[in-house]
């Protein structure tokens, strides 16, 4: 058996956090090894779990979300992130493809995009 597929969520708002927490615990495959509603937040967490997979949403409480990324990747290049977004017409997706991201996700499709997605993520591509 393979082992499960470590996630962490950062999310600054918290029925959404707990909602992507939730599912993802509701797989057999993956585990949730950490939560952040802030940038500064996942950085020391991120050292701390060291996840397989980082879910970053891309605006955060000050918009921060575009530089949690590079931070994230400055500090951990090997990290995989997948960017979370509400509104695709505020989606720049080639900025966040070339800040180093391995996916982008509209938070309306997540329930039933996001658990194919971090495995295709996880498969490597």
């Amino acid at each position: 058996m393979e082992t499960p597929t470590r996630i962490m969520v950062v999310e600054a708002h918290a029925p959404m956090r707990e909602g992507v927490a939730q599912l993802i615990c509701s797989q057999t495959d993956m585990v949730l090894v950490g939560r952040a509603a802030s940038v500064e937040a996942a950085l020391f967490a991120y050292a701390g779990c060291l996840p397989d997979i980082t879910i970053l949403d891309s605006r955060l409480a000050n918009g921060e979300g575009l530089l949690g990324l590079r931070l994230l990747l400055d500090e951990h290049p090997d990290a995989r992130v997948i960017v979370m977004t509400t509104y695709d017409h505020d989606l720049n997706v080639d900025a966040i493809l070339d800040a180093g991201a391995r996916a982008v996700l509209l938070k309306a499709t997540l329930r039933h995009e996001l658990l194919p997605l971090i495995r295709r993520v996880r498969a490597g591509e």
